[in-house]
């Protein structure tokens, strides 16, 4: 207007099932057509790119929309920067935006993905199929975000080490106590025990430092880097280079993250052995159609459907 003010309408993002269930490309294409016609610029956060700003639907408070304090801190850092870049005119919304709501469920790119490897797994001999769908799982996360798709593989990894370490700790303990059994005293069986149960206590400890401090950096290292390159703005460093807007989020991080994590919590309890494919492993935990919709499965009730 005469005062030199633009109006700028924005859409903020909710919880992802939502998008997915009410169907809010159509939504979205009306806001476009009305917001165009007045010659309104609109952005609908609901179409960010998800390695710019990652969200879950267990980062907002209700299904209504209301984020809790990380992912408000990201969203309010983010919006910044398109109303920053929208008015000195260098904004390119590839950087920010999808498209369309390509990465819901309800996308015809996504259906198309699921046919295609229905078929294949159908046609594949039974012994075969879990190793295509561990190859789809990764397909769609490559489809994401192929660097972010390391953090599952590390994720994997952890775990895999540390259910077996658990395991072997285990087992050799029980080898040990059979086979001295006649020599040990009750007191020396105890405390053999004790000592088995803090070995398989630190790897378990271990296993899960490594995988949730993961998650902890992820999730809330860019909150402290934006705040840290803050300062740097506030004394005068004009040309900081910002390491949060080139950090990579993984989809569905949190959800991989407790599910491994209950593997390895259930390995550690004896409810059952580690499993010794990796690459199967793997599928438990990357098994996408789960990851998208929930809920967290275990490792024992899955595994049999998925090898």
């Amino acid at each position: 207007d005469k005062n030199g003010i633009e109006l700028i309408c924005v859409t903020s993002p909710i919880t992802p099932s939502s998008v997915k269930r009410l169907g809010l490309d159509v939504v979205n294409e009306k806001f476009e057509k009305f917001f165009g016609e007045l010659g309104v610029t609109y952005y609908n956060f609901n179409k960010a790119r998800m390695d710019v700003l990652p969200r879950e639907d267990n980062d907002y408070a209700d299904k209504e929309g209301h984020m809790e304090g990380h992912l408000a801190e990201e969203y309010s850092q983010v919006l910044g920067e398109v109303i920053d870049k929208h008015i000195d005119g260098t904004l390119n919304m590839k950087d920010y935006f999808y498209d369309s709501f390509e990465m819901s469920l309800t996308s015809t790119v996504f259906y198309a993905f699921l046919i295609a490897g229905l078929l294949v797994y159908y046609i594949l001999p039974v012994k075969f199929r879990w190793v295509w769908l561990l190859i789809m799982s990764y397909v769609y996360y490559w489809g994401y975000n192929v660097k972010s798709s390391l953090y599952m593989v590390f994720d994997t990894v952890i775990i895999y080490f540390a259910a077996m370490l658990i395991w072997k700790i285990n087992d050799s303990s029980k080898k040990y106590l059979a086979q001295n059994k006649e020599i040990l005293t009750k007191d020396e069986k105890k405390k053999y025990k004790e000592k088995t149960k803090k070995k398989k206590r630190l790897v378990l400890a271990g296993g899960l430092v490594l995988t949730f401090g993961l998650l902890a950096v992820l999730k809330y290292s860019k909150f402290f880097l934006i705040n840290f390159e803050s300062f740097f703005v506030s004394i005068g460093v004009t040309n900081a280079h910002s390491l949060a807007c080139k950090m990579i989020m993984a989809m569905g991080l949190s959800f991989y993250t407790f599910q491994s994590a209950s593997y390895l919590i259930d390995v550690y309890m004896g409810k059952y052995d580690y499993e010794k494919n990796i690459f199967k492993l793997g599928l438990f935990i990357s098994f996408f159609p789960q990851i998208l919709e929930g809920p967290i499965g275990r490792y024992d009730r899955l595994a049999p459907q998925l090898f």
